[in-house]
């Protein structure tokens, strides 16, 4: 499926979506390109991991043929029961997931630092008695 919504502002999508193979976008929705999917990323968590009120945060486009599994509510709910270990194992991906998109978006976001000058980067840090070691 190429150039077809796999979630749209402001649906509510309890459900998350692992692209299998091919590439989409995800766009805000004025449809600036937010970021590039590639096989392997997951989509909707935020929407899901917010409960019932989620809602959608971004537009997600394919611009390939893609292949995708959606995990809904209810097959993640059996996970904890059947598989405890493994659910457990997916939220804390989860949550790694966020953390870096996170971490990636205050990086974009915060103004620049200025660099240290290279001269006090390499003074000691703290004065030479003027002794030297036996």
């Amino acid at each position: 499926v190429t150039g077809v919504q796999t979630c749209a502002l402001p649906i509510s999508f309890r459900a998350l979506t692992v692209l299998l193979s091919g590439t989409a976008e995800v766009r805000r929705a004025d449809g600036i390109v937010l970021a590039a999917l590639v096989p392997g990323d997951i989509v909707g968590e935020i929407s899901f991991l917010e409960g019932p009120s989620g809602r959608a945060t971004a537009t997600v486009v394919a611009s390939s043929a893609v292949d995708l599994i959606i995990l809904s509510e209810a097959d993640l709910d059996r996970l904890i029961e059947d598989r405890p270990a493994t659910a457990a194992r997916l939220y804390k991906a989860l949550a790694l997931l966020l953390a870096r998109r996170l971490q990636a978006t205050s990086q974009r976001l915060a103004p620049p630092q200025p660099s240290a000058p290279v001269r006090s980067a390499l003074a000691p840090k703290r004065p030479w008695s003027g002794t030297q070691p036996d």
